[in-house]
């Protein structure tokens, strides 16, 4: 069984509430860096089958009271705010196995639309 931590669950909701604009703002900033050759997906912490199991769950019961609003809005507009709601979870949910510059990276575009990220905590036992 697995337990999301507080710190997550304040950030995936959070993520879920921002306006279209901060949502879309997030997207292009993840394309941006990926068109740049950052292979940002690949660097995301990978998590337990149970644990992400997990955090998918809370994603998309975060996102499901939005989902007719950006399905409408662009093509592929739902299924970008969860997968990038979803990698940087990770990143929170075990910084320790990022460099701080790496967990600023996944981070960063969520920081400049205003979602409050705290620094990681000493690393916990995996």
């Amino acid at each position: 069984m697995s337990s999301v931590p507080d710190s997550v669950r304040a950030f995936v909701a959070a993520t879920a509430a921002l306006p279209v604009r901060s949502l879309q703002e997030i997207r292009r900033a993840i394309t941006a860096v990926t068109i740049a050759g950052n292979h940002y997906a690949a660097r995301a912490p990978k998590l337990s089958a149970a644990d992400h199991s997990a955090l998918w769950k809370l994603v998309q019961d975060a996102f499901a009271p939005r989902a007719t609003e950006l399905r409408e809005l662009k093509s592929g507009a739902l299924r970008a705010a969860t997968s990038t709601t979803m990698l940087a979870a990770q990143a929170i949910w075990k910084p320790h196995r990022l460099t701080p510059a790496q967990f600023d990276a996944h981070l960063a575009m969520f920081r400049a639309v205003g979602v409050e990220v705290l620094e990681p905590e000493a690393p916990a036992v995996d």
